[in-house]
């Protein structure tokens, strides 16, 4: 347990004491003697803390560079946002990135929107299911033969429109 103040803990991890002093005392760490347990404040930024939401700060003692270590602390940033905050700014990342994605792939034209494909594709279908349905008429000449194959193609072409309908919402 190793008790020291809010300028060490600033310094120590590379952030403004602002910073640790907000986020020690909203997590109930400041004791009487306003020391920390250091111990337990890295404990609580390890589980609650997003790194991309936090600034960038003088690099810890740790991974200090010779160049570095005259540098100013970083001014106080997000740092000390929800767990639940952090969450959701993370969905709405995701989100965004999704939906610029999509729009470039439409730029780009390599998405085509539903409508589009359907307006092809439905009469070349109904083009094709005609033509099939006419061949067992004009070959087969047994008109029970003809009915069982024109059946048959009714069969295949309808589980054919189901998987393409399927295919269109993968």
């Amino acid at each position: 347990m190793d008790k020291t103040t809010i300028t060490e803990i600033a310094r120590r991890i590379g952030v403004h004491k602002s910073t640790v002093s907000r986020q020690a005392r909203a997590w109930g760490l400041v004791g009487r003697d306003g020391l920390v347990d250091f111990d337990a404040y890295q404990a609580h930024r390890a589980q609650g803390l997003d790194p991309a939401l936090q600034t960038t700060g003088a690099p810890s003692v740790e991974h200090r560079v010779p160049e570095a270590e005259d540098a100013a602390p970083a001014a106080p940033g997000r740092e000390d946002a929800s767990p639940t905050l952090v969450a959701e700014r993370t969905l709405k990342l995701a989100a965004e990135r999704q939906l610029a994605e999509i729009e470039l792939k439409v730029r780009r034209g390599e998405l085509v929107e539903r409508k589009a494909v359907a307006a092809v594709l439905v009469p070349w279908v109904r083009e094709l299911r005609d033509a099939l349905m006419a061949v067992p008429r004009d070959h087969v000449l047994d008109p029970v033969q003809a009915s069982a194959c024109e059946d048959a193609l009714s069969a295949e072409l309808l589980r054919f429109s189901e998987r393409l309908a399927g295919a269109g919402g993968q």
